[in-house]
């Protein structure tokens, strides 16, 4: 559980909605963009690749974005 990133409703009132209604697959993604972005691999969070692993697993179907 991440509860500090962007929810499905955050993402859409910052004007980027993205191919899920699942808050956590949300989460998740923000939580990797902000890692990869920074380049900086947050063990707390699980890493880039825990972090896309566990998105995966949030919403199988959730495989791009509509930015």
């Amino acid at each position: 559980y991440v509860p500090f990133l962007f929810t499905v409703q955050a993402w859409q009132d910052a004007g980027l909605g993205l191919s899920t209604t699942s808050n956590e697959a949300c989460k998740l993604f923000d939580a990797a963009l902000s890692q990869y972005a920074t380049w900086r691999n947050d063990e707390n969070l699980g890493g880039i690749e825990g972090c896309l692993s566990k998105l995966k697993a949030a919403d199988p179907n959730f495989g791009k974005c509509n930015l």
